[in-house]
């Protein structure tokens, strides 16, 4: 049973971003491939090991959606009434573009683009525990978001479209990690991008870059991967990776001060993480399923106790 965190201290809980929080302009994504490296695995599992042994007792969200109803997640599109499971959606362009559909295990959420040929229609969907905010279990800790993605074309050009993971602080100021998942690219399979919100030391250089992921690797094909992305306070490293566990595990990491950057940008406290559904050039409908969904606190020692007596949703699992 879900336990909504807005019931508990909500003097130590940040106020939720707001539909006019959205970053709509920040949908263009500088590039940097600088001292991005092969995580082998091993980088990844050293940070999992500050969790520990109760890893639900860091799990402030997950879900399955297999209790949710099929139909709109949100039926108020404008980010002010939060929809099933306290999700709140902000999008441009018309038509719906989340739902709950059903897979085969149960139920999944299903992001959609249309076939209007106008280009930059987007659709945020964020959770930020219906309206209290993540920040005060956030705060100074590091964080990770896992989730399962099934993308069903790689090769047709008219249904080009992806969905970015961001997260953001209180303020709606994007902070360090995400991914950018494209469902068409000139090449064979599609494209995979790290996102990070980084910090230059001028204003005018910090903000999201995005990091080539193994773009043609044939873990990008279509079909379902296990993602995750993570970053650690303590080295200031990002992480991102999918597959963990398997033969065909991926994942990669970026140091940000080997490349001249003092840290992550804004990453006092992360209060939501959003889907972002864009269209791009398609011309064609399109679409790809999320599913297993899940965002952990890793706290700082000493923090553990506080973050456990704080009533952390355990994580819905599939049968």
């Amino acid at each position: 049973m879900k336990i909504s965190l807005s019931l508990l201290s909500v003097g130590m809980i940040a106020a939720a971003a707001t539909a006019a929080d959205r970053p709509i302009s920040d949908i263009t994504l500088a590039y940097d491939g600088i001292n991005l490296r092969q995580d082998n695995g091993q980088a990844h599992a050293a940070f999992l090991a500050k969790r520990s042994a109760q890893e639900a007792d860091m799990l402030l969200y997950g879900t399955n959606f297999d209790a949710y109803v099929s139909g709109a997640v949100c039926t108020d599109l404008t980010g002010a009434i939060a929809g099933q499971d306290g999700w709140f959606q902000y999008q441009t362009g018309s038509g719906n573009r989340w739902s709950i559909v059903t897979v085969t295990g149960g139920k999944a959420l299903k992001s959609s683009w249309g076939s209007n040929a106008a280009a930059g229609s987007y659709s945020y969907l964020w959770q930020s525990n219906g309206g209290s905010g993540y920040s005060g279990f956030t705060a100074g800790n590091s964080v990770e978001v896992d989730f399962n993605l099934t993308r069903f074309n790689t090769t047709v050009s008219t249904n080009s479209g992806q969905i970015q993971l961001r997260t953001y602080d209180a303020t709606g100021t994007q902070t360090t990690i995400g991914f950018s998942l494209g469902n068409f690219a000139t090449g064979t399979n599609a494209s995979i991008r790290g996102l990070a919100y980084l910090n230059t030391g001028t204003a005018a250089s910090t903000g999201t870059y995005a990091f080539t992921l193994a773009t043609g690797s044939a873990t990008t094909q279509a079909g379902t991967h296990a993602y995750y992305t993570a970053y650690d306070t303590d080295t200031g490293f990002v992480y991102w990776g999918w597959d963990a566990g398997t033969t065909n595990e991926t994942g990669y990491y970026f140091d940000p001060t080997a490349s001249g950057y003092i840290g992550a940008a804004h990453q006092v406290a992360v209060d939501e993480f959003d889907f972002l559904n864009n269209r791009n050039s398609s011309t064609t409908a399109g679409s790809m399923n999320i599913d297993d969904v899940g965002f952990y606190v890793i706290p700082a020692p000493g923090a553990a106790a506080l973050i456990g007596l704080a009533g952390i949703v355990a994580r819905c699992r599939r049968a």
